[in-house]
């Protein structure tokens, strides 16, 4: 099957070199600064690239970034290489990493089934690398990206942040208000459907498993992937009582729009959000912060907006 979701992985990059770093950058300049990587999973090969470490010598935090769904002949590593080549100069041991079902990892896309597992694997390779510590890797991902790891993080501590750009949280919600006809006529009936089923690769189902400090962020005018999937989502977490914050970028729809402020501010908001987390861990007894304690009421009971730009936060 061949459903026809977005008009070109290649658009996407060049919106991605422009948001994150303010400047169109050859492709080819970026590719060829990261290290082609192979890593073992259960029952295929993936493939990724690696940016850093800068020194091996050195205990670097890590962050692993994940595409979205792409045409199948698409490599999806490459077209996320931009934020790890970006990530990495900010301190980070970063790799893009093509899930199930794109070159050059194996085995089909099944829309968040064994896809977490093989994220799960990849995080173990890449806490055992030089110049990596393996008790701060973070996870980065885009649309179906951000899904698979939500679902990661809820199947191993080893996660310790994840920013996940308008994900997927709730299947059997998207097969409802997407307004893309392809994603609820053909690929949610023929793909998601599949294997495991809608409810477990739904990670709203796994919002009390998710340990690692999250960062939801998206658009309030996305119709591919309502904002309700975040708003949603993050009520779960913080019905479990865990640590969410929530962006939503006025305007922003799906996909990260040349030269957007919001999309931009968001970015921004996303790695302090990782060198928080990631780069300066609090002591296991630390205080609670005094802007969580500001919050800590709406843990529970307060709603969230129909339609809000800025941040919630709770945990």
């Amino acid at each position: 099957m061949s459903v026809r979701l977005i008009q070109s992985g290649k658009c996407l990059l060049i919106l991605l070199v422009i948001t994150f770093t303010g400047a169109c950058i050859d492709k080819q300049e970026i590719l060829k600064e990261g290290t082609r990587v192979t890593i073992p999973g259960d029952d295929i090969t993936m493939a990724g690239i690696l940016y850093g470490p800068q020194d091996p010598g050195k205990s670097d935090p890590a962050v692993i970034v994940l595409h979205g769904w792409l045409e199948p002949e698409e490599n999806g590593a490459d077209m996320v290489s931009i934020v790890a080549w970006h990530l990495a100069r900010e301190g980070y041991v970063a790799m893009a990493l093509s899930m199930r079902g794109w070159p050059d990892t194996g085995g089909r896309d099944d829309c968040g089934g064994r896809q977490p597992f093989d994220v799960v694997r990849a995080v173990q390779w890449l806490s055992r690398q030089p110049g990596v510590n393996p008790n701060r890797i973070g996870l980065m991902g885009f649309s179906q990206g951000g899904q698979v790891a939500l679902l990661t993080a809820g199947l191993t501590p080893k996660v310790k942040a994840v920013v996940a750009f308008f994900p997927v949280a709730d299947l059997e919600k998207w097969a409802q208000t997407t307004e893309t006809p392809a994603i609820k006529d053909a690929y949610i009936p023929e793909v998601c459907a599949k294997g495991l089923g809608l409810k477990a690769k739904s990670p709203i189902n796994a919002a009390c498993a998710i340990n690692a400090p999250t960062l939801l962020i998206h658009g309030d005018r996305d119709t591919r992937v309502s904002m309700d999937q975040s708003l949603q989502m993050a009520k779960a977490m913080l019905d479990c009582g865990k640590k969410v914050q929530l962006q939503l970028v006025k305007g922003g729809e799906h996909t990260l729009k040349k030269g957007h402020k919001g999309w931009i501010e968001a970015w921004e908001h996303a790695k302090k959000f990782f060198a928080e987390h990631l780069k300066q861990m609090p002591p296991a007894k630390a205080a609670m912060p005094d802007i969580l304690k500001r919050n800590a009421p709406m843990q529970q009971k307060a709603p969230f907006p129909k339609n809000s730009g800025g941040i919630l936060q709770g945990g």
